[in-house]
């Protein structure tokens, strides 16, 4: 199991205290890019940064975290998650799953934005502890589930999504499939600078896409997201120098 934090650990951001997920307006420094790798600088020349370390990346990770975006009883989304997790195990590539069907009640109260319970941290580990993120979100109301951006506020800033690539699977009763809650997440996932994969899958009308056992049978679909998955393998490799195929989960 990785862990953050002891010897031999790698570079480490420095960053103010203080910084939250607020808006820009509120955050104490500014990110600054240089090559693949981002560092904070403080808003002003003359405000030096303070000792807070913060991992920027999990190094040597090798597992893939799947989050299934939503906590309704027998959703379509976990239906479509277990066709990416078959593929991911079709690929050799070590996935834990993230079904917020499961988050623990005590994370709804409101005192969680002070400090998390301890039923908490096997979700929130298992962010920080991945190499990258597949999203499978569903769309109500013309957005991202509720439960899914109260799950992201309730993680690590800045370290759960900084630097670290994400992908995203969309489905929706209507014919957009979840286009707006896909490119609401990436607007946030971007805000947090994680590595955004480009090639997204959209499943329109997903109630008639779906079998009486709950299985996709549309093969361009399927082949669709067939060749996210590999192509965010590629991606995470090449990014993170890292063999995720064949690896055993760190």
């Amino acid at each position: 199991m990785f862990s953050l934090g002891g010897a031999g650990d790698p570079p480490v951001l420095s960053a103010d205290p203080s910084d939250g997920p607020g808006s820009g307006s509120e955050r104490k420094g500014t990110a600054r890019e240089s090559g693949t790798a981002r560092e904070l600088r403080p808003r002003t020349p003359d405000r030096p940064l303070t000792t807070c370390s913060v991992v920027c990346s999990c190094y040597n990770v090798r597992v893939i975290t799947l989050i299934v975006g939503t906590n309704r009883p027998g959703s379509n989304t976990r239906k479509i998650a277990s066709h990416v997790e078959e593929i991911y195990a079709e690929e050799r590539v070590p996935l834990r799953v993230l079904d917020l069907a499961k988050l623990p009640p005590e994370i709804f109260s409101p005192t969680s934005y002070a400090e998390k319970p301890d039923s908490f941290r096997p979700f929130s580990d298992a962010v920080l502890q991945s190499s990258g993120l597949v999203v499978v979100s569903p769309e109500y109301n013309g957005g991202v589930p509720g439960v899914l951006k109260y799950f992201i506020d309730m993680l690590k800033f800045p370290e759960s999504f900084m630097d670290r690539p994400a992908c995203f699977v969309g489905l929706a009763a209507g014919m957009w499939g979840a286009l707006r809650p896909v490119e609401q997440l990436q607007a946030i996932f971007g805000y947090r600078n994680a590595f955004l994969y480009p090639n997204r899958v959209f499943l329109p009308n997903v109630g008639d896409l779906l079998d009486d056992a709950g299985r996709l049978t549309d093969p361009e679909l399927l082949g669709r997201l067939k060749a996210q998955a590999n192509g965010f393998v590629d991606f995470v490799e090449r990014l993170k120098g890292i063999k995720l195929r064949g690896a055993k989960p760190s």
